[in-house]
């Protein structure tokens, strides 16, 4: 910077972790409308390469691509002026250039620059050389300085995708070196926040499970259980689906591990009672919808009630489902209030997709099923102040039961389907 400053205050400090910014000395460094340009991306690359430069065909094909027809040497000379005028224009020394020599490019500073992702990689390399407390020491230091995943907001760059996936893994890595020491020393709050850092960047990778174990390890089972449930939604709300069976069947065992014992029969069931007693159907997750699916199977095979499992899809104008359209949310909302204030008490029902509800319909017969839906669409209309009807259901009688395994697996609709109601 132009102004005058310490040596201390005179280092250029880069973040390319979870997202890009500057700061030379204690002077934050902004660069507006041009935070997306490829004269910043061709920056940013130099910045990765200070140490030994970019050959300028490597240079060219990150930011060009394989593209024919062009001078990309006169686009790249461009690029250098532009990016030139702008660091100028943001205070950087008339003494920093871009620097093309021997068929590589440099950016040469004249103070010293600190990259959070050569940092990162420095730390790594010196623990690959250490061991005991000192190996431990580098690798949570590298796992601090690890923010997110880089640059996101041109995560697409296929420059940026192969740097990104090479840095994911060492990070993966890193945590995974931990894991054998900080669980032996029980160190497990602090192990437990290293996954948390990890779900919370990568949420749909399975870190959760770690953290669940982390806690299930610490006795924090009510803390435990509400992550497998958060879980669970998140999937359901980003995703649209739920989790792979999988991965719901790694925690089948979780409430028996998850509660302590207790003789206070008394106290249980008010742990077991719904905090209050809503009017209309029972709404419920996805793993409680599949446990209260099976129990109605075994109940009805006992005791032959007519039950019967409804599919409520949100469809377009050519009846083809919603999927991630707009405003998609909004009439999930309405759908959602539409079965919970026109189903019995005693049904049960769960968001299956993005637009999808299941509901379990218990002493109900085929007319019955269409009088319910019947109700939905009118409740539906209600509260979306006359939108026309847009909701399509499907039943099956749970007495229909797939052969061989006794299961539905809840793929494809010609495998459940039975009846369509008009």
């Amino acid at each position: 910077m132009k102004a005058e400053q310490s040596k201390e205050l005179t280092v250029l400090r880069v973040n390319m972790f979870g997202g890009f910014s500057m700061k030379y000395g204690d002077i934050p460094i902004a660069f507006g409308r041009a935070y997306r340009s490829r004269y910043i991306q061709l920056f940013q690359i130099l910045l990765l390469n200070q140490a030994n430069g970019i050959a300028k065909d490597v240079l060219l094909e990150n930011l060009y691509g394989m593209r024919e027809g062009s001078n990309q040497n006169n686009s790249l000379n461009n690029l250098i002026f532009r990016l030139r005028k702008h660091l100028l224009g943001l205070g950087f020394p008339e003494s920093d250039d871009i620097v093309i020599k021997n068929g590589r490019c440099w950016f040469v500073s004249e103070d010293p620059v600190r990259l959070d992702v050569l940092e990162f990689k420095r730390i790594l390399e010196q623990a690959s050389h250490a061991t005991g407390e000192e190996k431990k020491w580098c690798l949570l230091q590298a796992v601090e300085l690890y923010q997110g995943e880089l640059l996101p907001q041109i995560s697409t760059e296929m420059w940026v995708m192969a740097e990104s996936m090479q840095l994911k893994r060492l990070f993966e890595d890193a945590i995974r070196e931990l894991e054998g020491s900080l669980k032996q020393e029980r160190r497990l709050r602090q192990l437990f926040q290293l996954y948390a850092k990890a779900a919370r960047i990568y949420p749909f990778e399975n870190w959760q499970e770690k953290e669940i174990e982390c806690l299930m390890l610490m006795n924090q089972s009510q803390e435990a259980y509400q992550l497998y449930k958060n879980t669970v939604k998140m999937y359901i709300d980003e995703l649209g689906v739920p989790p792979t069976s999988e991965y719901l069947s790694r925690f089948q065992d979780m409430g028996k591990r998850l509660f302590g014992h207790s003789e206070d029969l008394k106290a249980i069931q008010e742990d077991l009672q719904e905090n209050q007693l809503d009017e209309g159907a029972f709404f419920c997750n996805y793993p409680s919808f599949i446990d209260s699916y099976r129990l109605m199977v075994r109940l009805m095979e006992r005791s032959g009630q007519s039950i019967f499992l409804m599919l409520c899809t949100l469809v377009d104008s050519k009846g083809m489902p919603l999927g991630e359209q707009k405003n998609v949310s909004q009439k999930m909302e309405w759908l959602f209030q539409a079965m919970q204030k026109t189903m019995r008490r005693g049904d049960a029902y769960t968001k299956y997709s993005s637009c999808q509800y299941l509901a379990l319909l218990l002493g109900t017969s085929q007319e019955d099923c269409s009088i319910i839906s019947k109700r939905i669409d009118r409740k539906y209309q209600e509260l979306s102040q006359g939108m026309r009807r847009e909701v399509r259901y499907y039943v099956t009688s749970l007495a229909v039961l797939p052969e061989k395994t006794g299961r539905h697996r809840f793929q494809k609709e010609s495998e459940i389907w039975k009846i369509k109601i008009k």
